[in-house]
């Protein structure tokens, strides 16, 4: 499923099959921290610009927002060895900054995209297992209306309750 602005890629880990759905978003602005289960930044290893426009864009949702979501920051365009103006460990400093995974990348080359992918998934899974445990811990929790209701809308008092604790 794909328009101008979203892409869906489905990704199995743990046997489990799960689909990922990706949303472009350029501006800060037009970015909520409560929507999303995750944030992928990507930046180009070739263009400061760039870096620097995901580092105020990931600035702006930790300490601004608030947001607690996974964040992923991707280096992308790696195969540009002769042409990289951003290192590894520059990027790998932001990313501590703001509390993200950091993951070198080229599209071009399809060098650990799958990585990248099964990453992005283990991250929405491990906060998902914090937030909502009786949720995401037992597979038979999964079964049923009750159990769907749970995985879609996530209600249930008692997961409210967790909310509100995870933040004392």
């Amino acid at each position: 499923e794909e328009d101008s602005d979203t892409m869906s890629v489905s990704v199995l880990l743990d046997g489990e099959e799960s689909s990922l759905e990706f949303l472009d978003v350029h501006a800060q602005d037009s970015v909520g921290g409560g929507f999303f289960d995750a944030f992928v930044f990507v930046y180009s290893v070739d263009d400061v610009a760039s870096f620097e426009s995901v580092e105020e864009t990931m600035y702006h949702l930790r300490h601004d927002l608030g947001s607690d979501r996974p964040f992923i920051l991707v280096a992308n365009k790696i195969d540009l060895v002769r042409n990289r103006k951003v290192s590894p460990e520059e990027g790998k400093k932001v990313a501590h900054q703001h509390d993200a995974k950091y993951i070198e990348t080229s599209v071009t080359l399809h060098h650990h995209i799958d990585e990248l992918l099964v990453g992005i998934l283990r991250q929405i899974r491990i906060k998902l297992n914090v937030i909502y445990p009786e949720v995401t811990q037992s597979k038979n929790s999964k079964k049923g209306p009750r159990g769907l209701l749970k995985r879609i809308f996530r209600l249930s008092r008692k997961n409210e309750e967790l909310v509100e604790n995870v933040f004392e």
